[in-house]
Order: structure tokens, then C-alpha cells, then sequence
């Protein structure tokens, strides 16, 4: 089964057009998170890899409390799971500090996908 482009049901899934003016263009962080959830295997088959780049929002103790999806390649197919578990990610409180203030504990990250045959 092919991928389907993101239907109104995922648009949760999405930024809001303010996040993606903010940090669409930005590079995604270099931290790593402290603690982290390998994404699953989606159930659509027929792709060898793919990327989503995601906006996290933290909390100070270093838990993602917000992610969504800022882009993909290919679309449709590894948004929902890697949202699932960058939700359940946490950082380091002393990373997350240094993060700018005006970036209210937002930054961008990249969860790559490269699939076992």
C-alpha cells in the first residue's frame, strides 16, 4: 500500500502557521535526548527511509510536552510515529536551559527512518 498525502483526521499532526513562520528554516537541534523512544515501524509498506523534522516543545525539567510536525519526505508516512515517540523523549534540564528565552524551550528536531527488508 502506497502512502496517502495527510487527510483533515492528521492535521493535529501539523504546526500551525505561526510554528512553521518561526522555525520551519531553522537547522534541527544537536541534542540529544537523555532519555528516548525508538519510533515503530509504520504499517504503510513500500519505503525504503525517510525524515521528519519536528518542532518540540519542553518543559524545564526537559520533557516534551508539545511535537509536531513541522516537514516530511515522503509525506504521509512516518509523521504519526515519530510524533508518538519524540512525545515521550526528555532532554537534559541543562540543555534545556540553554536555549534562548525568546524560543520559549521550542527547538526543532530531525527523526530519520531508514528501513530493515
Amino acid at each position: 500500500m502506497l502512502a496517502a498525502p495527510l487527510r483533515a483526521d492528521d492535521a493535529y499532526l501539523r504546526c500551525s502557521t505561526a510554528e512553521l513562520a518561526a522555525f520551519g528554516e531553522r537547522e534541527p537541534s544537536t541534542f540529544s535526548p537523555a532519555e528516548f523512544v525508538l519510533p515503530k515501524e509504520p504499517q504503510i509498506k513500500g519505503f525504503a527511509g525517510g525524515v521528519v523534522d519536528l518542532l518540540v516543545r519542553l518543559d524545564a525539567s526537559g520533557r516534551v510536552r508539545k511535537a509536531c510536525v513541522v516537514d516530511s519526505k515522503p509525506l504521509g508516512v512516518f509523521e504519526t510515529v515519530s510524533v508518538e515517540a519524540v512525545r515521550k523523549w526528555r532532554y537534559a534540564p541543562a540543555d534545556v536551559a540553554t536555549l534562548p528565552k525568546s524560543d520559549r524551550r521550542r527547538m526543532k528536531v530531525r527523526v530519520g527512518f531508514t528501513l530493515q527488508r
